[in-house]
């Protein structure tokens, strides 16, 4: 089995046995997880000293721009764990927009960082680099998604 896969299924078991959003962590624990995902990002690009140099401020701040938008997922999860059991029609749909807004959030901000990573990386890398932040964000999401009840 290879390293990611291995850290994709601690992630995932993590999360299900874990009675709060990954995401939603306590600071501390937030910073472990960005240190895993960093190591797991670093094991799988490879990058040379000079590839480093240019990656990770890079990185760091499509990090930070990301953890904006988990707040904001977690917010929408909270809400909806709040009205699941008795939800409204309007509600529903007002979830449902924002959740879809959200995926468009991510899309973008995904997207407005490849020529950043493009600047400091060859192609190669670059499309490795986002398979890893994928496998790793589906792996986070499919522990947090299965951890919400369905609504009624």
């Amino acid at each position: 089995m290879t390293k990611i896969k291995a850290v994709c299924k601690f992630w995932v078991c993590a999360g299900l046995l874990s009675s709060t959003p990954v995401w939603s962590a306590e600071p501390a624990a937030a910073a472990g997880l960005e240190q895993q995902r960093k190591r797991l990002i670093a094991e799988g690009l490879q990058l040379d000293p000079n590839e480093a140099r240019g990656f990770w401020p890079v990185y760091d701040r499509f990090g930070a721009e990301l953890e904006a938008w988990y707040r904001k997922e977690a917010e929408l999860a909270a809400e909806f764990g709040e009205n699941y059991e008795d939800m409204p029609d309007d509600v529903a749909r007002r979830l449902l927009e924002r959740m879809l807004a959200l995926e468009e959030e991510r899309l973008r901000l995904t997207k407005s960082y490849l020529p950043h990573f493009g600047r400091v990386l060859p192609p190669k890398k670059v499309v490795r680099f986002y398979q890893i932040d994928t496998r790793i964000r589906a792996a986070v999401s499919a522990a947090e998604t299965t951890a919400l009840p369905l609504s009624r």
